[in-house]
Parts: structure tokens; sequence; C-alpha cells
């Protein structure tokens, strides 16, 4: 029911968080506080998309809402991004029907694309052919692929200044950071993005254009769950759409958080009450999930 402001609500597992957005969600639409399609509910995976679409309009049925729910916005980060830059692709350096790649095909074009990317930070080749890359880091090929590709994400989700990189006086940095600025320009003129790159420009979108500007307008509801699961990229762009009416509900909980290792920032949920003052909390304790001799043992 706390429908102004800004909201964190702190949830363990199984305490309900899924059922609360829902409610939340129909609450905001029963009351005319906003359209389905003015509201914004953003998850972590497709099955968690899916069940939360599922839910809202089974719980719509049961309540006897009659609202027409088909404009609600509702799908992960990536996919909710994914969908904004393809009706707004103009605006983008992005052209027609661009590929979008996940982890094994970014894997694949750095394949396709290896030489190009890799030019002078490989070793001479030794008596059985073998080559070393990057100041000798990597000793394969694939290994020397998969290390690029971690350090791509990062440096994409975590927004780090790519010219900063190239004058660090770390060596295998500064090769990286020419790398990456080589991947970027091979996936700009392959019409290609991958998953860490959408949220970038999708950021970038909202923030430089008047298209962008229409689309913060257009929201007056953003719920996130798992929230302290967020990189940098994605707080920047779920902060630009929460600005104009701070209606934004944050779903998390940071002794949750796990994956800091794929660029997580458990950060942005330790800062939420400061970066929305006035910022209402609510903790979902029990869980109805585990029977209590499990959660005695836990």
């Amino acid at each position: 029911t706390h429908v102004n402001g800004p909201l964190l609500i702190i949830a363990g597992p199984g305490s309900g968080k899924t059922h609360t957005l829902v409610r939340r969600t129909l609450n905001i639409i029963e009351e005319k506080l906003a359209r389905p399609e003015e509201i914004v509910l953003c998850t972590f995976t497709e099955k968690a998309a899916l069940e939360l679409r599922d839910r809202v309009r089974n719980d719509a049925a049961k309540l006897g809402i009659t609202a027409d729910l088909s404009g609600l916005i509702v799908g992960t980060i990536h996919g909710i991004a994914n969908d904004f830059l393809d009706k707004y692709r103009h605006k983008t350096p992005l052209g027609n029907n661009f590929d979008v790649l996940d982890d094994l095909t970014k894997s694949l074009f750095i394949n396709d694309n290896f030489d190009a990317i890799v030019d002078g930070f490989a070793s001479e080749p030794d008596e059985t052919g073998r080559q070393k890359y990057f100041s000798d880091k990597w000793s394969t090929k694939w290994t020397a692929i998969a290390g690029m590709q971690g350090y791509f994400s990062r440096i994409a989700e975590e927004m780090i200044d790519v010219a900063k990189l190239k004058d660090a006086e770390n060596e295998l940095v500064a090769q990286v950071a020419v790398a990456y600025e080589r991947y970027m320009a091979l996936l700009l003129e392959k019409n290609a993005v991958d998953f860490e790159h959408l949220q970038v420009i999708f950021y970038q979108l909202l923030k430089d254009t008047t298209e962008g500007q229409h689309v913060l307008n257009s929201v007056k509801y953003v719920m996130v769950d798992e929230y302290q699961d967020t990189n940098v990229a994605q707080y920047l762009w779920l902060r630009l759409l929460a600005q104009g009416h701070q209606n934004i509900c944050c779903v998390g909980d940071d002794d949750q958080s796990i994956y800091g290792w794929r660029g997580a920032e458990v950060g942005n949920i330790l800062r939420f009450e400061t970066d929305f003052p006035g910022a209402h909390v609510v903790r979902l304790e029990q869980n109805y999930r585990s029977t209590p001799h499990i959660l005695a043992a836990a």
C-alpha cells in the first residue's frame, strides 16, 4: 500500500516478495495511480519474468480486476533494455535487426575476430607453434578469449573510462583496453551488441536523447526484483527511470548477494536510503517456503 516515493523491501528467501510485487502492481492499477504501460517490472531471469507476468494476470482475475494488463512492461533488465532500443534504434549506433550476443555467441564472435582484436599482443610462436597473449597472461587462444570476455564485461558493466585504462602503467590493463576498443568497433561494424552493452546503450539513450526523455516521462512506477544483483550500468539507468516521480520500489537482500564475480554491486542496495532520501523500508522476515527444522539448522 506504500505507493508514493521510494520503497525498499528487504526480503529473505521464501518470504513472499513476488506475491508482494504482484499485489502492489495491482493496487497501483486498481487505484488508477498509473496505467499498466506506465509501470516497469524488472527481474533477472526469463523464468522469473514469465512467472511475474502470469501471477499478475492470475491475481487480477482472482480479485476481479478487469483492466487491460497487456501494456505492463515486465521482463528481465536486458529484455526491457532490448525492447526500448529496438523501438528507438534510429537514436542508437545499432542498425536494423541487430544481433544480441549471449555468453556463448560472444565467445564465438571473439574467436572469429581474434586476430584483429589481439593484433600486437601475441608472442612469437614457440617451436610447437603455440603463442601466448597479453604479456604472456594467457597461454592458449581459448583462455585468452575467456579472459578477454571477462574483462570486456566488467569494463561495460562498471562503466569504466577506457581512455584511463589505455594510459594505465600496468601493461596488461593497457593492452586489454585497446583490445576492448577493437572489439567494440567490430561489434558495431557487424551490427551486433552483447548483453552488457545493451545496458550501456540504453542508459545513453535515456540520458542523451529526446526519445529517452519521452521514455522517462512515460514511466510512473519502477519495480526491481533481486536489486542486490544489479551492476553499475543497471543501477544508473534504473535511477534515471525513477528520477521523475521517485516511485521506485526495489526488492532484495544484501545477504543474498553472491554475484560479485559477474559484476553485481551490493553497494547499490546498501546505499538505497542515501540515493533516495526519505525512502520507506519494509522487511519481510517470515519464510513460508522452508520447514522450521530447516530454518533452525540454517
